[in-house]
């Protein structure tokens, strides 16, 4: 009677564990955002559909019916994402922090596994194993001809890392010198600190 009990028990959590994994599976629908972690849009300017992930929670492989679906990408918190061109986090990879309104031309709908990873300075520099720039990088490599989007993206996160705030219309002045100069995140960061804003701002804070 006790081994029937057994086997009853064995069944049951591995029932339970069947259903555990399947509501893991991520699914096309709105679901309420996570507070660490992103979330992958069907269109640009995160429209449509999408679905969330929290941070430390990878997604080795998309559902077919996800696969290469993804144009934009919103963060919450401070995390990294990457996303992989193949399954298993295999082939052209890129690491973006803050949001994507579109992925751009060499991403869109062609994202088949994702990483979301909880990132302070410290974790991220641990985790690319270097004190690289904080900047989207594409590890085929990048000769600093930043798309429009690339570069609103980075002065999203570099008025964040900064100022501590989202950026204002005035912000596209940045975008056009990211875009002229080829800056790297931590050049234009650099010049940030340079403007009245940052140096009233910690004026303020020596007080």
């Amino acid at each position: 009677m006790r081994g029937w009990s057994m086997i009853g028990c064995v069944v049951g959590l591995v029932t339970v564990f069947s259903a555990a994994s399947a509501v893991a599976q991520p699914r096309w629908g709105r679901p309420s955002t996570p507070r660490d972690g992103a979330c992958f849009y069907r269109d640009q300017n995160y429209d449509g559909e999408y679905f969330c992930t929290d941070a430390g929670r990878d997604i080795a492989s998309l559902p077919r019916s996800m696969n290469d679906q993804i144009t934009s990408i919103r963060t919450f918190g401070n995390v990294l994402v990457t996303i992989y061109r193949d399954e298993r986090f295999k082939g052209r990879s890129t690491e973006l922090r803050g949001d994507v309104r579109n992925v751009g031309d060499q991403w869109n709908d062609r994202i088949s596994s994702v990483r979301v990873i909880r990132s302070s300075e410290r974790d991220y520099a641990r985790y690319r194993g270097s004190d690289r720039d904080y900047r989207s990088s594409d590890r085929d490599g990048h000769d600093g001809r930043w798309s429009e989007q690339q570069a609103e993206a980075m002065v999203a996160r570099a008025y964040r890392r900064v100022f501590g705030r989202d950026p204002d219309p005035a912000s596209r002045q940045w975008v056009d010198q990211v875009q002229r100069n080829h800056w790297t995140e931590q050049q234009l960061m650099d010049e940030l600190r340079r403007t009245p804003e940052y140096l009233q701002q910690h004026s303020r804070e020596r007080r």
